[in-house]
């Protein structure tokens, strides 16, 4: 869900979590990003667009800022919508915001489980806890990772 991850952003940016060297060495604009996050995504928005209270995404923002790197993994369900470049943009802002992207061990994850036919050709999958994104307009601002 689009708002629970600037929900957790609103956390990160509130709480001084973000990767603050990483962002000025390695991200262009977000700095719009946080500014969009702060005075839209606010707890209170976030639990009226999808019903995750604030205690939740504090939760869920303080593990992953205390567990880098950390990595975000989804089936299929943020790529198939109207929206799904937005959900998948969200979770990528997330990851850049804690330094998250071109780190062993971190990222943003797209896993497709193959039919029956072919899951004995397949490795093991290992599970992961992932986040998944519904409907939610993006921030209006962008970020980028710069080499």
């Amino acid at each position: 869900d689009i708002p629970v991850l600037f929900g957790m952003l609103y956390h990160i940016f509130k709480n001084g979590w973000e990767d603050k060297k990483y962002i000025e060495d390695r991200v262009y604009g977000m700095d719009k990003v946080r500014d969009d996050v702060l005075a839209k995504w606010t707890p209170d928005k976030v639990l009226e667009a999808c019903g995750v209270d604030e205690a939740t995404c504090l939760q869920v923002a303080r593990t992953m800022a205390e567990n880098r790197p950390s990595t975000i993994v989804w089936c299929m369900g943020q790529t198939q919508h109207t929206i799904g470049n937005a959900m998948v943009r969200a979770s990528c802002i997330l990851q850049l915001a804690l330094g998250n992207i071109g780190t062993s061990g971190g990222g943003d994850t797209i896993t497709i489980r193959a039919p029956p036919v072919f899951a004995p050709t397949m490795s093991k999958s290992v599970p992961y806890p992932a986040i998944s994104a519904s409907s939610a307009p993006a921030p209006s601002s962008t970020a980028f990772s710069e080499p």
